[in-house]
């Protein structure tokens, strides 16, 4: 940007736009276009996709995330699904087995403040045969030796969503949800197997979100602990 030197125009002779502004007048050249290429055009498109599939799968997770306000979340999740699905549609997709975990998605956190540990037993694994196709079924495991959890805990509360994605159609709709009460005991627990409402396309994301909350005795009743560390709720297995 330049100042006229003895004139005083407006308008735009060749590249160069001639313009006032406070009181003075300036020139400029006129910007260069550029064309967007192929590549450029699908990451546009990719974001996109993100955008509209992190907010539908917020809402469905809205009551289960301690942290639904942090608007962090909301560019962390962004920013996890344009990354898979640029992967996806990319040249690795291929190499891609997305029965043994998804990248940028499987461990995703809604709250990055939370101990995790415990949220690892509900992952399921890959060689389970009904994995995706009419529910999940989550192994046993012993719930003392392999949740981290707060003193005088006496029960954990464990929800489950799962959702499912048309990454084409650009839409989400919860495929099944569960909600159980966790003895916190020695013994072996198995926990209930999950059922699908509906039968997910073959190419659809499917995402199971868990949340769990420790509860305590309190005057008699039941409470849970507010503490965002012992709050964890993210995403343990996907497809």
């Amino acid at each position: 940007m330049g100042k006229q030197k003895n004139i005083a125009i407006r308008g735009t002779v060749g590249n160069t736009i001639y313009y006032s502004l406070h009181g003075e007048h300036y020139q400029r050249s006129k910007p260069t276009r550029v064309n967007r290429t192929a590549a450029s055009v699908r990451s546009g498109l990719d974001f996109g996709k993100a955008s509209r599939i992190c907010r539908q799968v917020r809402e469905l997770v809205a009551p289960l995330n301690p942290c639904n306000g942090d608007k962090e979340l909301m560019f962390r999740l962004t920013g996890a699904l344009n990354r898979f699905i640029h992967y996806q549609s990319g040249a690795n997709q291929k190499e891609t087995n997305r029965l043994t975990g998804l990248a940028y998605l499987r461990d995703f956190q809604f709250n990055d403040q939370a101990i995790v540990a415990g949220l690892r037993n509900f992952s399921i694994p890959a060689n389970s045969n009904d994995s995706g196709s009419h529910g999940l079924t989550i192994p046993p495991f012993i719930p003392r030796s392999s949740i981290p959890a707060p003193e005088k805990t006496e029960q954990i509360l464990c929800s489950i969503l799962v959702t499912c994605s048309n990454l084409d159609q650009t839409s989400t709709k919860l495929l099944g949800k569960s909600e159980f009460i966790i003895p916190w005991q020695k013994e072996l627990y198995q926990p209930p197997a999950l059922l699908f409402t509906d039968s997910p396309e073959p190419d659809d994301l499917i995402l199971m979100i868990v949340s769990l909350e420790f509860q305590s005795l309190h005057n008699g009743e039941m409470q849970r602990d507010e503490r965002l560390r012992y709050r964890p709720c993210g995403i343990v297995w996907a497809r």
